[in-house]
């Protein structure tokens, strides 16, 4: 009896164990790996201008646009946008008296131009079809103007770095919605005039404010993605 028990305890030892699964099925993990390497985007909604001191700067709008972008290894992209806000101004000249300075409002449309870096912080893959990024970068800003308005202020071109970060929605295997928020910040000058006092006596700005300094600016949008090119 007890060889009997023996011989069964070696022949169990001995039977090959049933597979056992480690971690999740392929298809059961949160995560997906994104195939595509480049993406074009067309986008849409708003941006909030920070305030300015003299109020002559553009203001805030609805924005459109369109963006490039290209993943240059693991979760790094180099990304391209254009961003058109359609934007307001209010135009003044300060030779004239505090009550008549005022000439009204323009529409004033600027672009933003700029070639970003961005990170995906879940690599080259989505989790739970989502892919949250970090982005900064530097641009140009132009309202297309040549010439200073009737007060002597410009807008005109000059640089505008940025920085921010968004959420991306993989939809399906090309297509992905997106929703992102971009801080602007670029250089606001005033010319001389605005210090100058005018026939009553007053001036636009008072002595102590600088004649140039960096404004922030926020902008959020909302889009949708082809991506393309394994």
């Amino acid at each position: 009896m007890k060889c009997t028990l023996a011989g069964m305890l070696l022949l169990a030892l001995g039977a090959p164990l049933p597979a056992q699964v480690v971690g999740r099925l392929p298809e059961e993990s949160p995560f997906r790996d994104l195939r595509y390497r480049q993406d074009v985007s067309l986008f849409t909604g708003y941006y909030a201008a920070g305030r300015d001191p003299a109020g002559v700067a553009p203001q805030g709008g609805p924005t459109i646009g369109a963006r490039y972008g290209l993943r240059v290894g693991g979760p790094m992209y180099l990304v391209a946008r254009s961003t058109l806000v359609l934007s307001e101004r209010t135009v003044i000249d300060p030779r004239l008296s505090a009550d008549e300075r005022v000439l009204g409002t323009e529409s004033w449309p600027f672009l933003l131009t700029d070639l970003d870096f961005a990170l995906s912080l879940t690599g080259d893959r989505s989790w739970r079809n989502l892919v949250p990024e970090l982005t900064t970068g530097i641009g140009l800003h132009t309202d297309f103007r040549s010439r200073p308005d009737t007060g002597n202020y410009q807008f005109g071109t000059g640089f505008a770095f940025n920085m921010g970060g968004g959420v991306r929605y993989v939809a399906g295997d090309r297509i992905e919605v997106r929703l992102d928020f971009t801080d602007y910040l670029y250089r606001i000058s005033y010319p001389a005039l605005y210090f100058a006092p005018a026939p009553d006596d007053t001036q636009v700005l008072p002595s102590t404010q600088r004649r140039q300094f960096w404004k922030h600016n926020l902008a959020f949008t909302i889009g949708a993605s082809y991506r393309f090119w394994r």
